[in-house]
């Protein structure tokens, strides 16, 4: 094959893969807002800042003419939003816990004053996002982590409303671990981990399980979800995997829990690591 024929060749596969539609990777969210001053009139050029654990260094945004600032693809985590400008103290928002697929709107008026004075606000962000339509149960790492559940994702599906467990409904051959969502069988579902679908396309259902000590949290939306799962006729399920961070973490598994707590400890000094580390 000559050479230009191999180029036309790997233009037009190039060009098929450009033309694929894309899937949906709903694995963060999203923090948007205006900033103000005492009157009520925006503070355009102002800076505002997020930290969190989840993140590794922090993201900053300049507001817009109108006083707008947007933030998006967020690890979902607990947040700390720092709003500043010229002329007017920072004040700053703690403990904004962020889930997969939010955008809660959190607005600042800034007082005047001298930078080295600054507002803490510890009033709570609304919890319902009224940005969007979609019906979602969003099962956070906190709540996770705590409640009895099986090595699956899975289990904490019927935790949304109009979810429940029908094993007689999987896809499977074995029929088991089916999840019916709004009335739908488990076949009409689709499955994603870390923005993949791991739908089975050929009978439905989970085709790559994954176990729950990786992931962070699970999202179920039962309808009015975006036009990309045009696919789902019952539910979208999106599990999101635990991610890197500054904040050391981990957990041993194994003999630990049937230790005497002095034991857990002297084999934690042993392996150098720090007494916080989940046991089990």
């Amino acid at each position: 094959m000559s050479l230009r024929r191999q180029i036309c060749v790997c233009v037009f596969f190039s060009m098929l893969l450009l033309s694929l539609p894309g899937v949906a990777q709903e694995t963060t969210g999203g923090i948007q807002g205006t900033v103000k001053d005492p009157q009520g009139a925006v503070v355009p050029g102002a800076t505002v800042e997020v930290t969190s654990p989840a993140l590794i260094g922090k993201k900053t945004a300049i507001t817009d003419a109108g006083g707008y600032y947007h933030f998006e693809q967020l690890p979902p985590g607990l947040y700390s939003i720092t709003a500043s400008a010229p002329g007017f103290g920072p004040q700053t928002q703690g403990d904004l816990q962020l889930k997969t697929g939010s955008l809660p709107t959190l607005n600042f008026s800034l007082q005047v004053g001298a930078v080295t004075q600054e507002v803490t606000v510890s009033a709570e962000v609304a919890l319902i996002d009224v940005s969007q339509s979609k019906v979602q149960t969003t099962v956070p790492e906190a709540v996770f982590t705590a409640i009895p559940k099986s090595r699956s994702f899975q289990s904490v599906i019927p935790f949304a409303p109009g979810a429940r467990q029908e094993p007689l409904q999987g896809a499977r051959e074995s029929r088991l671990n089916g999840y019916q969502i709004d009335g739908a069988t488990d076949s009409e579902n689709v499955y994603m981990i870390d923005g993949v679908n791991i739908t089975n396309v050929q009978n439905g259902g989970v085709g790559k399980d994954f176990q729950s000590d990786f992931i962070q949290e699970v999202q179920i939306k039962s309808s009015g979800f975006e036009a990309e799962y045009g696919g789902a006729l019952g539910g979208v399920i999106n599990a999101v995997p635990k991610r890197g961070s500054n904040a050391w973490h981990g957990e041993l598994k194994g003999l630990l829990p049937v230790l005497r707590p002095e034991r857990k400890r002297s084999m934690l000094q042993r392996l150098h690591l720090h007494p916080e580390w989940k046991l089990r």
